[in-house]
């Protein structure tokens, strides 16, 4: 997705001030500032969370325990979600009936949001990972930062980034002309 269709994703969730709403935007911009896959952050709990230092523990694809960094923006978000929730353990994203939110919810929720915004079909929970991975490389031009941050045990599945930010670089100096 782009900067733009980011926005325009975002937008109707922000005009709504639902804690419905705040939850769901809260868990686009986790997946779009960690590339958390959905079933990492469908599985998220309290304890998971450290403000202070800027971390989430999450299991990844296999059951390997990763650690994903925080930018402030995040670290404000999930402080201020973190304060309103009950105390104790338990599910860091919970459904309107409070138990543990599923992928399925979540899906469904990106695909209420994605219309909403005016956005195709073609986008998908998935979108927001490629997002972080695409925007990381294109800041960062390492594949194996790219990698890591990702979870992905070869450079091999990371590449894609690379041929995606190839293509902008052709699109750009086609315009230079």
């Amino acid at each position: 997705m782009t900067a733009t269709e980011v926005q325009q994703l975002l937008a109707p969730i922000r005009k709504r001030r639902s804690s419905i709403a705040r939850r769901d935007e809260l868990m686009f911009r986790l997946m779009l500032g960690t590339g958390l896959r959905l079933g990492s952050l469908a599985a998220l709990n309290i304890e998971d969370v450290d403000l202070k230092a800027g971390t989430l523990r999450i299991r990844a694809k296999g059951g390997v325990e990763q650690t994903v960094y925080l930018n402030a923006q995040l670290r404000r978000g999930l402080a201020g979600h973190v304060r309103g929730m009950p105390d104790g353990a338990g599910a860091l994203f919970r459904s309107g009936h409070g138990g543990r939110i599923g992928t399925r919810q979540i899906q469904m929720r990106f695909a209420h949001w994605r219309e909403r915004a005016g956005l195709g079909p073609g986008y998908t929970v998935h979108s927001l990972r490629h997002t972080f991975a695409t925007r990381l490389y294109q800041q960062t031009k390492d594949l194996h930062l790219v990698r890591e941050a990702l979870g992905h045990a070869g450079v091999g599945t990371t590449q894609r980034y690379a041929a995606i930010d190839t293509q902008s670089l052709r699109v750009a100096v086609n315009r230079l002309s």
